[in-house]
């Protein structure tokens, strides 16, 4: 399977380094002396492809710039801050991230595994307006069941 890069327009192949929109939610468990966290991917979408670290890395202050991101949350951990306006996010609860992505690709480009996630910002029901979607939908139909 072949890519194009979103920075330099080449093509390429495995490993694919994308910059990920997704839903998702945290649970934390504790496993001895340690709390271990799980991510929960309910949706995604790739916003962009990049075919190495060094193309990936020379967009990072754009793409930061034109999410409006201004504060960065890249550890995971049950209360984050929005990236937008700095608001708690609770990660436990379904919200929306942005997160750059690294798969290994088998040899039919079937099969991927993720050999790094790194999240960059996560956004508060506020800041994000496909919350104000999803809860738009959900009062429509709660008033039709009513």
């Amino acid at each position: 399977m072949r890519f194009l890069c979103s920075v330099c327009q080449q093509e390429f192949a495995s490993p694919l380094r994308t910059l990920d929109w997704r839903r998702q939610r945290l649970e934390f468990q504790r496993v001895g002396e340690a709390i271990q966290s799980m991510l929960h991917i309910e949706d995604a979408d790739t916003l962009r492809n990049y075919c190495s670290a060094q193309c990936r890395d020379s967009q990072e202050p754009q793409v930061i710039a034109a999410l409006g991101l201004k504060f960065l949350s890249p550890k995971a951990e049950p209360i984050m801050p929005c990236g937008q306006c700095g608001g708690p996010v609770d990660g436990t609860q379904p919200h929306t991230a942005f997160a750059q992505v690294t798969l290994q690709l088998d040899e039919s480009g079937e099969v991927a595994q993720c050999i790094g996630d790194r999240q960059l910002a996560v956004l508060c029901a506020s800041c994000d307006p496909h919350d104000d979607a999803e809860q738009a939908a959900e009062a429509r139909e709660r008033e039709r069941a009513g």
